[in-house]
């Protein structure tokens, strides 16, 4: 697969969270975004990868999520994202 041929849903670890410089905590997989609510910690969804539908990703996580009325699609990594985060973050490549 070149540089520029990519599948998106490699694009993310499997299930890794980070801590945001807004101090937000996020999970990233290879079906959606997810974060937390405020008030209540519960997770909720906060976007699909591209060409994943809420309901897939629904199916697959094992408790409930909170569902907000519209949620977005991530948007593709250009191909010098892609590039910078194959040869500098994970040049290992473990996780992309």
């Amino acid at each position: 697969m070149s540089e520029l041929e990519y599948n998106p849903m490699e694009l993310l670890i499997r299930v890794a969270s980070r801590l945001m410089e807004d101090e937000t905590t996020y999970v990233a997989s290879t079906l959606a975004l997810l974060g937390f609510d405020d008030e209540t910690r519960r997770m909720k969804l906060l976007r699909t990868q591209p060409g994943v539908t809420v309901d897939q990703v629904v199916a697959e996580t094992g408790f409930e999520l909170i569902l907000p009325d519209r949620v977005e699609e991530s948007e593709l990594l250009s191909a010098e994202e892609l590039h910078i985060l194959r040869e500098e973050v994970d040049r290992q490549r473990l996780y992309i």
